[in-house]
């Protein structure tokens, strides 16, 4: 068991020492590093930022045109329902309505 341990601490001394002699291992740690990770990290918050500012827009937007369609000011929504209608007034039935005033069901392929 001593003898794992012994071999365990020389690789990491091995290994602190090979860091030692990796001339790139100072750049990580250089003032230069520090300030690219934190502009990185900026452009990061500025990206979600502006990720998340669309999103709202367009749920702001999806909300408009739901609270639209349940007052009755949708014009494409009153358009849909008064030749469905037209359909039912002239005697055909409620599916056969709904299928031939442009209601289009689940598309196959």
């Amino acid at each position: 068991m001593t003898e794992t341990l012994g071999r365990a601490g020389s690789a990491a001394r091995d290994s602190v020492n090979g860091a030692a002699k990796n001339p790139l291992a100072g750049v990580a740690h250089s003032e230069a590093a520090d300030r690219l990770k934190a502009e990185v990290q900026d452009y990061l918050a500025a990206q979600a930022t502006r990720l998340l500012t669309g999103l709202g827009h367009k749920l702001g937007d999806t909300t408009n045109k739901l609270n639209d369609i349940a007052e009755g000011n949708s014009p494409g929504f009153a358009k849909l329902a008064l030749d469905g209608g037209r359909k039912l007034a002239e005697g055909r039935a409620r599916c056969g309505a709904r299928s031939n005033s442009g209601h289009r069901g689940p598309r196959t392929m």
